[in-house]
């Protein structure tokens, strides 16, 4: 399922989808494309919630890639308390992305693969609604 809030950027994409021969079916509402969903990925420029916590089902993966700079926001901050959180740089997603809205606790970083380059690593953590802590 594919939502777009550009009626023709969803039909590029449709059209982009299927010629892959995947079969993809585009919806009217945020709501429509994620509740049910094994995997979410947002990819927006959005300055407001686009995906509701209570819109996703427990053991859902979700790629947020869109919240990258000071403002964004697609994830409902109460998603992060029940999700464990994984990023590559920690820091700008506190600073620029939907992790500015929440508290997140100590992190541990872990070996694991990084594109072409080979090595990389990156960091989970759990996150608290309460921005203090």
């Amino acid at each position: 399922r594919i939502w777009d809030m550009s009626r023709e950027a969803k039909c590029r994409y449709v059209d982009r989808v299927s010629s892959l021969g995947i079969s993809v079916r585009p919806v009217g509402l945020p709501r429509e494309a994620v509740s049910g969903a094994d995997i979410i990925v947002t990819a927006t420029p959005s300055r407001h919630v686009l995906v509701e916590a209570d819109w996703v089902a427990t053991g859902t993966h979700v790629n947020a890639i869109g919240a990258d700079a000071r403002g964004k926001q697609e994830i409902d901050p109460k998603l992060f308390t029940r999700a464990t959180v994984v990023v590559d740089k920690l820091r700008q997603c506190r600073e620029l992305g939907d992790l500015h809205n929440i508290h997140c606790g100590r992190s541990q970083r872990r070996s694991g693969r990084s594109g072409k380059k080979g090595g990389g690593s990156f960091r989970s953590f759990r996150c608290s609604a309460d921005p203090w802590g």
